[in-house]
């Protein structure tokens, strides 16, 4: 037997110029409480929609999916029902047919048609995070990186946005383990789920949840804020569509009684239906007209009583006058009462929201850690800041001390970049003020110094995307700087944000930039000698050199000139600090003889280079060694700065203590590394005194008396173990301080003779007096 709609399609042929017309009863719809009061069955309709929606944080609508199902059902067990239809209204947002008629519906068994809804809302969900709620102004959802928790502001706002009331509205949100959510009054917390049981929303009406929360940013990656989520029923579908009419025939029997009253040509006639099912039935219109005449014996509209199952309906009896026996027409509508329901039931889903995270590496260098003094010296300032974090960066202001042994820095040569690309010079705004800012301790004598504020993003976001970098470069100038300027920090403080309103980040270099002036000159010893040497015409030459500056020479280059006649016949250079060494040594013919030149390079604080050479010629030449005494030139460069004993120490910067209105505050460091640079030199300075009286004593007791007692002879015995742990104790940390050698040179207790002059040399000494040779 066929459940489905009637197909109208395969019984007219052009449904556009036919339509359709339905035999309706005309019976009214009810409220479904009055219809159950109602003994017997009833044709059962209703319409049932289902939303599944999901929304972004404003609310706005990402995708949503309604599906209807309109159901009949026959809750009968032995009767069947026919000639159904319904009429459907206001289905403009659905994609059924407003019109549906029916065959018939066997005892028990129900019918459905699905069909899909698009375009109307009942429910809206939104929700709010700010990460920054101490400023009145745009909602920010970007959070510093910390250890510590950070307080947000997190709201969820539900509206009825129907025309009937919404039921059994429940709102759930999950929280990651980076929020924190405090117990509360107004909902209930499992695990990592709140729940709010909102209940009834009339329409239009609108709700605001509020979670007292806070966040931890331990990581750099951006942190999943959760999801809410919210469900809810209504008596009404989402669509707006409703039933207008539900027509059904059952087993029912209608005819006319006809008596004949005691006078004759009378007759008592009634109309009479009887309903032979279990359903209920409305009579919705009786019609009776006797035969050959116009009007109408009945014509009620409506009836009043339902006519319950089994039972009996009777109309009033009238009298009709007629010759012969009355014969009559009669027209019976009637329906199976219906009960008809509408409902909708929906899930309206969030999409999650990531607070992103602010960090930043931030590296300032200068070019340069070591001047001259009282030299003009100009350097190069570089700050670079990587993006390190999750966030975009937007939004930052440079704090930097310039010390004081610097000039003024110009506004107009400071250069912002990203990735090598430079920066609208409107982006930048740059404001120089009079006196450092931030550090306290490693400060230049020569000056205040300045603090240079610079703001980039002035105009509008500047984009710094996570892993890049900016670049920020200036020229700085030293005009004379003193060689008081021992050790002078240039800390700097960047403040960054996201949002022009939002969290600010605050970080300083992990390594602050240090400078010091350099108070050296120098000094040089050189000298030559020679002297004949085995065989006639043989003659050798020594050249010294003694560097005695406390920094290294860089591009030493030793020349001579040998007559040319002669012939230079073996040569080799030697370092009190190497020995033997090899160099390179060239050789060129100029108008006065033979030019060698001995490319040295480098020649260390203290140490003492000589150039020995043997030449040989004709005796008989008159060459006097007198002549050849000379010196013919020797190039010295420029002095190297020794990194490990020259350049200050580069010192770790301690994390700056920052409050909520951070951009506007001074920032205070702690200088934990200068101080112990300080009790450094303390304990530097005493090992110099300490070694200074050691010296001292060891030169008294060497010119005391030989006629001392042998009591003294045995105090001083029974000292010198004493005394020389102390020595080796002041040795070991003179060596540390300096990086010395621990070796110590000879005593040369005793007469030498020079082996380049034969000079006979006295006890003691370490150099000859004649020809300056050093042993």
């Amino acid at each position: 037997m066929d459940l489905k709609p009637i197909d109208t399609s395969e019984t007219e042929e052009d449904t556009s110029e036919i339509p359709v017309e339905l035999d309706l009863a005309g019976g009214k719809i009810r409220d479904a409480a009055d219809v159950d009061a109602i003994p017997g069955h009833k044709l059962v309709a209703t319409l049932e929609e289902s939303e599944n929606a999901t929304l972004t944080a404003d609310g706005e609508v990402v995708k949503q999916s309604v599906k209807g199902l309109l159901t009949l059902t026959n809750p009968s067990d032995k009767d069947r029902l026919w000639d159904i239809d319904v009429i459907l209204e206001n289905s403009d947002f659905s994609d059924i047919e407003g019109d549906l008629p029916y065959s018939e519906l066997e005892p028990g068994a129900d019918q459905t048609v699905g069909y899909n809804v698009e375009g109307p809302r009942m429910l809206c969900l939104r929700e709010r995070i700010d990460t920054w709620t101490a400023r009145d102004k745009e909602r920010s959802l970007s959070i510093e990186r910390s250890a510590n928790a950070q307080d947000i502001g997190l709201e969820i706002e539900v509206e009825n946005m129907g025309s009937v009331q919404l039921n059994d509205v429940v709102v759930t949100r999950t929280f990651p383990v980076q929020i924190q959510v405090n117990e509360g009054a107004d909902y209930e917390r499992q695990g990592d789920t709140i729940t709010w049981s909102v209940g009834r929303l009339t329409a239009g009406e609108t709700r605001t949840l509020t979670i007292p929360a806070a966040v931890t940013a331990e990581a750099v990656d951006a942190i999943d804020a959760g999801s809410a989520s919210a469900t809810y029923t209504a008596e009404a579908t989402l669509s707006g569509m409703n039933f207008g009419e539900v027509d059904a025939h059952c087993r029912g029997f209608s005819y006319m009684v006809v008596d004949e009253d005691e006078r004759p040509d009378n007759y008592r006639c009634q109309a009479v239906f009887e309903n032979r099912s279990s359903f209920t039935v409305d009579l919705t219109k009786l019609t009776v007209t006797q035969t050959g005449s116009d009007e109408h014996l009945f014509e009620i509209e409506d009836v009043e009583e339902d006519v319950l199952p089994d039972g009996r309906w009777e109309s009033d009896v009238k009298v009709v006058h007629s010759l012969d026996k009355p014969t009559f027409s009669q027209e019976l509508l009637y329906t199976v009462l219906p009960r008809v329901s509408r409902s909708t039931e929906g899930t309206v889903s969030l999409q999650s929201q990531n607070i992103e995270v602010l960090e930043a590496d931030i590296d300032k260098t200068y070019s340069l850690d070591v001047l001259r003094h009282y030299r003009r010296t100009e350097l190069n300032a570089t700050i670079e800041i990587e993006n390190t974090g999750s966030a975009i960066i937007n939004l930052l202001r440079i704090h930097d001390d310039i010390p004081g042994l610097f000039e003024a820095p110009d506004a107009a040569s400071v250069k912002a970049s990203i990735e090598g690309k430079d920066l609208n010079p409107e982006q930048v705004r740059i404001e120089v003020h009079d006196g450092i800012k931030h550090e306290k301790n490693r400060v230049s004598p020569d000056g205040p110094g300045f603090h240079m504020e610079i703001t980039i993003g002035q105009k509008g976001p500047i984009g710094l995307n996570p892993g890049q970098k900016m670049s920020i470069n200036y020229p700085l100038v030293a005009p004379d700087p003193s060689p008081a300027n021992d050790v002078v920090a240039a800390p700097a403080r960047i403040d960054f944000s996201a949002e022009r309103y939002g969290p600010i980040a605050t970080r300083s270099p992990r390594v602050s930039p240090v400078v010091r002036v350099t108070h050296r000159k120098v000094n040089y010893d050189s000298g030559k000698e020679v002297f004949p040497a085995g065989g006639a015409g043989r003659y050798e030459a020594m050249i010294m050199f003694n560097n005695r500056a406390d920094s290294a020479l860089q591009d030493v280059v030793i020349h001579d000139i040998i007559p040319g006649a002669f012939e230079l016949l073996e040569w080799k250079v030697t370092s009190s600090h190497q020995g033997e060494i090899k160099c390179d040594m060239s050789e060129e013919g100029t108008t006065d003889g033979k030019k060698m030149s001995w490319n040295i390079g480098t020649v260390g604080s203290g140490e003492r280079i000589e150039v020995t050479y043997e030449f040989k010629g004709d005796p008989e030449a008159g060459f006097k060694v007198s002549d050849a005494q000379e010196i013919h030139g020797i190039d010295v460069g420029e002095e190297m700065e020794d990194d490990t004993t020259s350049a200050p120490a580069p010192v770790e910067e301690q994390e700056e203590d920052i409050s909520e209105d951070v951009v506007e505050e001074e920032a205070v460091e702690q200088s934990t590394d200068d101080e112990e640079s300080s009790e450094e030199e303390t304990v530097e300075e005493s090992a110099d005194e300490q070694d200074a009286t050691e010296e001292e004593t060891v030169a008294e007791s060497e010119e005391e008396s030989d006629d001392d007692s042998d009591d003294d002879e045995q105090e001083t015995d029974a000292e010198a173990p004493e005394s020389d742990d102390s020595d080796d104790e002041m040795d070991a940390a003179l060596a540390k301080i300096t990086g010395a050698s621990e070796s110590a040179e000879s005593d040369h207790s005793e007469a030498r003779t020079c082996p380049i002059c034969s000079v006979e040399v006295a006890a003691g000494m370490a150099q000859c007096p004649v020809c300056s040779f050093t042993f």
